[in-house]
């Protein structure tokens, strides 16, 4: 997933992270790994995710540095929550909420 530079820092990437990993538990799965570029690190890392190692892929003629990381999902608890509006227009941004513990 990348974003564009207009519209970073406004919660998109995490809404997108967030709703994968929602449908990654409904579909019974325990845990997600991903690539990381080193700008997406942060995001990542602050979601939860733990580095494993650092790779580079130079398979397009440039070497382009990535991170290897994953989570533990928690168990998906949904019976009974209502989703929010998202878009907070007065902002221009997306809410993003978390699922508590």
């Amino acid at each position: 997933m990348f974003t564009h530079p207009d519209h970073t820092r406004k919660g998109v990437g995490r809404l997108l992270l967030s709703l994968s990993e929602d449908a990654a538990r409904r579909d019974g799965f325990k845990r997600v790994e991903l690539m990381a570029t080193l700008a997406g690190e942060l995001l990542y890392r602050a979601s939860g995710y733990e580095s494993r190692e650092r790779i580079a892929d130079n398979r397009g003629g440039v070497e382009v540095p990535f991170v290897r990381m994953c989570k533990q999902l928690r168990e998906y608890r949904a019976a009974g929550r209502t989703c929010p509006e998202l878009w907070d227009s007065s902002q221009s941004t997306f809410r993003v909420f978390q699922s508590p513990p």
